[in-house]
């Protein structure tokens, strides 16, 4: 209960979409656009053919939250009947501040997040400079990494360190979310 009154938790909405298009949410509220359908959002279709929590891309929130990142999971029976989806959004930026700032960062360095086709979703000049993806907030594709080694050992879902022209790059892959973090700086700062 502190934890929820005073410090608060980082997730945006708790929802439940059912098979026949019942959507129930926590903190409730009334703005979602007419003929809303959890059926056919991101965080729904997640988990549809899924038995484990699936984490989603990074989709702008139709009740105008912003940009947020759903954790889904399906509602299924003992005889494994699927009822439908349970889910939470954690607000993007709420993963940015975890992951690409710090001060613990070289000032040279770069980090980026790459989703599981090698595609740039979000990145950061090792201080307060975050950069979002333009195509995230408007529903475009992603483009891919430029470093074409990293994108395609993000796409295979592996970890390792490329050096390049002085610098070092080093790509580790993230399980829960299917993604991959970026880290790449000269090579004389990193310790």
């Amino acid at each position: 209960r502190a934890l929820l009154s005073d410090q608060g938790t980082p997730i945006a909405w708790a929802s439940v979409g059912l098979a026949d298009g019942l959507y129930l949410t926590f903190p409730g509220h009334n703005a979602l656009p007419v003929g809303y359908d959890p059926r056919d959002r991101p965080w729904y279709q997640l988990a549809v053919s899924h038995r484990d929590v699936q984490w989603g891309a990074p989709y702008l929130d139709a009740s105008g939250l912003g940009v947020l990142l759903p954790g889904s999971v399906a509602l299924v029976d003992e005889g494994d009947r699927f009822h439908g989806v349970a889910s939470i959004k954690i607000p993007f930026e709420y993963v940015i501040s975890g992951m690409l700032r710090g001060d613990e960062l070289p000032e040279a360095a770069t980090v980026s997040l790459l989703d599981d086709e090698g595609r740039l979703v979000v990145g950061s000049d090792g201080g307060e400079r975050v950069t979002m993806s333009s195509e995230l907030t408007r529903g475009a594709e992603l483009a891919p990494y430029p470093v074409a080694e990293v994108a395609a050992a993000a796409r295979a879902g592996k970890s390792g360190a490329i050096r390049r022209d002085g610098e070092l790059i080093l790509f580790a892959r993230m399980p829960a979310l299917g993604w991959t973090y970026v880290l790449q700086a000269p090579e004389s700062v990193v310790r």
